[in-house]
């Protein structure tokens, strides 16, 4: 039942069947009205049911359109040998989790061949509007302009929210209470996103709190990574309003990339949008925020405070050629600027956060005079943003 209704969740069109025979109803039904399936998923516990005897004639039902999914309980290099054997070309491992049905469906998209015979069974939308209940949220982040951000976002969408500083503090805190949903940065200092997530699988006792990894890479591979720590979901920095509303959404406890996973890698791809970005603007930021200036204003206030020290930090590692820290701090700077806009500040931030990761310093230079000259930039507009204080006011 809870996969059924994850894919439901996810709008996929879903029927279920108890046993192999019950199975081929369906299979044959759908192949008459010429709605055949795109995928089966056969649990290899299924009753009374030869699962190679039922892939075949599956296959034979449909000419062989209908993509064959085994649900196996052993493990994945186990599966793959016997799967083989049986000649099935992939497998999911139990539980099955939200991505692993992302990238099976992303996979298994209508070939030509499929929509020749009419319309794909589990065809799902883009989009699809659901309206979340409200969630015990707990929010694993270090970053101080990056918690006001998704802290103000889940407020807003009437959710309550815990927030920790380290992955640390994550287990502790589920150790003494349950959240709905937990969303996990993937870089903290000490113990990381990932490395925090692997525990809290191994404390988990029959009960499975759903984990979304935060990151700003949105780089090659990460759903992999999030996956093989077991992570639910994922979704990118700086966070977007809609995004999170459909995350929430379709892993919310009542019910169950997110984003482009591109190529935001190399060096020049980032030192040419440092270069070509345009300025940002007040109304841009305020739109940003779907016009909530409150929001808006704490947020300036904690950036301008937090932003000459990491921007201080940046500086630090290119001076000590520590490629390490550098990828480390630079990352921060970027979430922080990354918050307001995708310009000149947070292109030239990854710029340096890619050094930092390769190893490769020779450009720092070149790429912190930009920085700086952006981060500067982006103060003035925020600055004149900002509202004066209360206590300024007043002195006044």
């Amino acid at each position: 039942m809870h996969l059924r209704q994850s894919l439901v969740e996810l709008g996929v069109e879903t029927d279920t069947a108890c046993s192999g025979e019950e199975a081929m109803q369906h299979v044959r039904a759908a192949s008459q009205s010429k709605r055949p399936y795109a995928v089966a998923l056969i649990d290899d516990r299924l009753p009374d049911t030869d699962r190679p005897a039922l892939g075949r004639q599956i296959r034979d039902e449909t000419g062989g359109t209908t993509r064959l999914v085994p649900l196996t309980l052993t493990t994945r290099r186990q599966a793959a040998a016997r799967l083989k054997a049986d000649g099935w070309g992939v497998a999911l491992t139990k539980p099955v989790r939200r991505l692993q049905l992302l990238d099976l469906l992303e996979a298994t998209a209508c070939t030509e061949s499929t929509a020749s015979s009419g319309e794909c069974k589990s065809a799902w939308p883009a989009t699809r509007e659901v309206a979340p209940g409200p969630c015990r949220v707990l929010l694993a982040e270090d970053n101080p302009v990056n918690q006001k951000v998704a802290a103000l976002m889940l407020e807003n969408l009437g959710h309550h929210v815990e927030v920790v500083s380290t992955g640390r503090e994550a287990i502790d805190a589920l150790e003494h209470a349950a959240y709905d949903l937990v969303f996990m940065d993937c870089q903290m200092p000490g113990l990381d996103g990932f490395e925090a997530t692997q525990e809290i699988r191994r404390r988990e006792n029959g009960e499975h709190t759903r984990i979304i990894a935060v990151t700003a890479n949105a780089m090659q591979g990460d759903r992999e990574r999030c996956l093989e720590a077991g992570m639910d979901d994922y979704i990118s920095k700086p966070i977007e309003p809609e995004e999170l509303t459909r995350v929430i959404a379709v892993n919310r406890t009542e019910g169950a990339d997110t984003g482009d996973i591109g190529g935001e890698q190399g060096e020049s791809p980032e030192a040419t949008m440092a270069r070509t970005s345009p300025p940002v603007e007040p109304a841009a930021v305020l739109e940003r925020f779907g016009g909530d200036a409150d929001m808006v204003q704490q947020l300036v206030e904690i950036f301008l405070e937090e932003y000459p020290k990491q921007l201080a930090k940046v500086r630090a590692a290119i001076d000590s050629g520590d490629a390490a820290v550098l990828r480390r701090t630079a990352h921060t700077l970027k979430g922080s600027v990354g918050t307001f806009a995708e310009g000149a500040g947070y292109h030239t931030a990854l710029w340096l956060e890619n050094m930092g990761r390769n190893s490769d310093l020779g450009q720092c230079e070149e790429a912190w005079t930009a920085l700086e000259t952006a981060v500067h930039d982006l103060v003035a507009v925020l600055t004149s943003m900002a509202r004066p204080s209360a206590d300024a006011t007043s002195a006044a």
